[in-house]
């Protein structure tokens, strides 16, 4: 990887882990998952980054992927488990980074640490994805839990923030091996048995691919907002 990129890659995740200890001293029950949003997003902005994707602010049997809408009233309530997915990029070069907001001790929530850290100490180039992801089920069955089976980590490139191979959090036989260079995002989620997330009605998080002619209005009105990738 060349040298200005990895920095790039570098910035992204330090802002990604300021921002993460920012939220954790500011979240508190009573405050609004809006409010919340648009504290890191305006931060994201003023520490030199960009949003790579809205801000994922999902509670209790929300797994992943909800983000506030538009004069959203909702609130963190105490023991509520609420799960914060943070994207920055710097010219497009990524740092994913989500992390786990609970008011009281939480075994899921210290369980999804332990499954990290494990999975960390094995990555190393040559590493397949079936290694990363028995790192992560040894913990989830030493802490007698189970896992989210259909959501997983992934590869990070360029102005692309889910790129493949997909990295289960559950057994498997791939035999793919990351080499030097490669971006990588670890997400395991955990809960009290094996179980998989299915989609809601509601879609709030859009993704821009490829410029093309429109011709609602609106949709021109949207495209000329600009984007933060």
């Amino acid at each position: 990887m060349e040298k200005e990129i990895l920095e790039k890659y570098m910035k992204a995740g330090r802002i990604c882990a300021e921002i993460k200890q920012e939220t954790l001293s500011r979240a508190k029950p009573g405050m609004k998952l809006l409010e919340l949003a648009e504290m890191i997003d305006k931060s994201i902005l003023e520490k030199g980054g960009k949003p790579a994707f809205p801000v994922n602010i999902s509670v209790n049997e929300v797994a992943a992927h909800y983000t506030p809408s538009r004069n959203d009233e909702r609130s963190i309530q105490p023991a509520d488990l609420v799960k914060i997915d943070v994207g920055v990029h710097v010219d497009g070069y990524i740092g994913d980074m989500a992390f786990t907001y609970c008011s009281e001790k939480n075994t899921l929530a210290d369980c999804a640490r332990k499954c990290l850290r494990n999975a960390i100490k094995v990555v190393r180039p040559g590493v397949t994805v079936s290694e990363i992801s028995s790192a992560i089920q040894e913990i989830v069955n030493q802490e007698g839990l189970g896992i989210i089976t259909n959501l997983t980590g992934h590869t990070l490139a360029q102005y692309k923030f889910h790129g493949e191979p997909s990295i289960p959090n559950v057994l498997n036989d791939s035999d793919y091996s990351f080499k030097e260079g490669d971006v990588i995002a670890l997400e395991p989620f955990t809960a009290r048995t094996n179980g998989f997330v299915k989609e809601s009605g509601v879609t709030e998080i859009y993704r821009y691919l490829f410029s093309r002619p429109v011709r609602l209005t609106e949709a021109r009105n949207i495209l000329a907002m600009g984007f933060p990738l």
